[in-house]
């Protein structure tokens, strides 16, 4: 199924993606012809709720998600993907399948064909696992993004759910990767040393930029890991996606 929908601000259509006998929702956002497209991949359980006239519910307050407008005033398409539709609110448990790592290349591939751009994979906190555990058991170049943008990524476990970026096959990930963390970052799975951590690890990956957003701003409230918190950059979103626009343009 295709909804085409037509508002002010973007064009904006829902496509519900055949993958592995099941369907993958995604909401594609911008220019008709855009310069490139990044895939945006949530945090938190990652099931986020793409209604059939295009409005989000869940997640919809999501960093990466949040800021596509921004992304989309550049000349950059963006596609939010929810969670495979046999998976929902397991997907929090399902990232580093083999199942979704197929459903990613599936994305990938539609995108890329789609629109003849390269094609960029966007995860944010916990949607960090949903972008680098695929990329790390992708063989097929054709599948992988051109790239990687990983903000606020999880370094560290905790009791509920024990899966780091680390435990992924790093050594695999190769191409430009742009990571972004807050220096005052208090989410325990994303400590801002866990940033360095992580570019050291990612040996294949080049070009490699680390982005440390710096200072205090007064939006930022609520618990550690909350989309109002410094984990997600309230109040810097332009200075952020500035960063992303200008890397995914001229990797360096």
């Amino acid at each position: 199924m295709a909804a085409l929908l037509l508002s002010a601000a973007a064009r904006a259509e829902v496509v519900d993606l055949k993958t592995r006998g099941t369907t993958i929702r995604l909401l594609i956002e911008g220019p008709a012809q855009p310069t490139h497209v990044v895939a945006l991949f949530a945090g938190g359980r990652g099931d986020v709720a793409i209604k059939n006239d295009g409005s989000i519910g869940m997640r919809d307050t999501d960093f990466a998600v949040r800021t596509r407008a921004l992304l989309q005033s550049a000349g950059i398409a963006t596609a939010v993907i929810a969670a495979p539709n046999d998976m929902g609110k397991k997907l929090m448990d399902l990232r580093d399948s083999d199942d979704y790592a197929m459903d990613f290349g599936n994305v990938i591939t539609y995108l890329r064909k789609r629109f003849q751009v390269p094609v960029w994979a966007h995860g944010t906190s916990l949607g960090t696992i949903s972008v680098v555990f695929p990329v790390s058991k992708i063989p097929d170049p054709h599948q992988r993004p051109d790239g990687l943008i990983l903000s606020s990524a999880v370094t560290l476990p905790l009791r509920e759910f024990k899966l780091t970026l680390m435990d992924a096959k790093l050594d695999a990930v190769t191409g430009p990767v742009l990571i972004i963390a807050h220096d005052r970052d208090s989410c325990k799975r994303s400590p801002p040393s866990g940033a360095q951590r992580l570019a050291d690890a990612l040996k294949q990956a080049a070009p490699l930029r680390m982005l440390m957003v710096s200072g205090h701003n007064e939006q930022a409230k609520g618990h550690s890991c909350a989309v109002t918190s410094q984990h997600s950059y309230p109040g810097m979103e332009q200075e952020v996606i500035d960063a992303i626009v200008q890397f995914i343009q001229a990797p360096h």
